[in-house]
């Protein structure tokens, strides 16, 4: 059976995502801090689906946490979820946004350089594109939020990756 870990799993799109792979047959491994998680909706869709579905409570950016998660299951690829998500938030700590939102990244980009995992689906944002009527994957990049601008700054990190 096919494995994804899904980091930042625990919240909306996350638990969305997780019950269409289960659908599937895909079991899937959640690593989320819970800060901005219900736990009674992760513990309600572990109840659900209890052999499909493995759940940490941890710290995307550690990356020995991380590491030692990979290293207990046998992941085929890895949807990148976790980060700071608050457009407002985001300007009062600009600073935490950036360390946050890039370093989860980055400990994904590492392991998955480490343990060779074939797959990566990293979840960027509408706001990257800043505010324009219309838009599309090949417009111009005009973040106006730390938050945006984190994500932009993942976008890139990802392509440096890729290359």
């Amino acid at each position: 059976m096919k494995k994804v870990l899904i980091t930042g799993g625990a919240g909306y799109i996350g638990l969305n995502i997780t019950i269409e792979l289960v659908k599937k047959d895909i079991s899937v491994v959640i690593i989320d801090d819970m800060k901005n998680a219900r736990e009674e909706y992760i513990n309600q869709i572990i109840k659900t689906f209890p052999n499909h579905i493995t759940f940490y409570t941890g710290d995307v950016c550690d990356k020995d946490f991380v590491e030692s998660i990979i290293n207990k299951h046998n992941i085929d690829g890895i949807v990148h979820l976790a980060a700071k998500k608050y457009v407002g938030e985001s300007f009062k700590i600009p600073d935490e946004y950036m360390q946050n939102n890039l370093n989860s990244l980055s400990t994904v980009l590492d392991v998955i350089t480490k343990y060779n995992i074939p797959n990566i689906m990293f979840a960027s944002s509408v706001t990257v594109y800043g505010n324009v009527p219309t838009m599309n994957e090949t417009g111009k990049l005009e973040p106006i939020s730390p938050y945006a601008e984190s994500k932009r700054l993942g976008e890139e990190m990802l392509k440096d990756w890729h290359s």
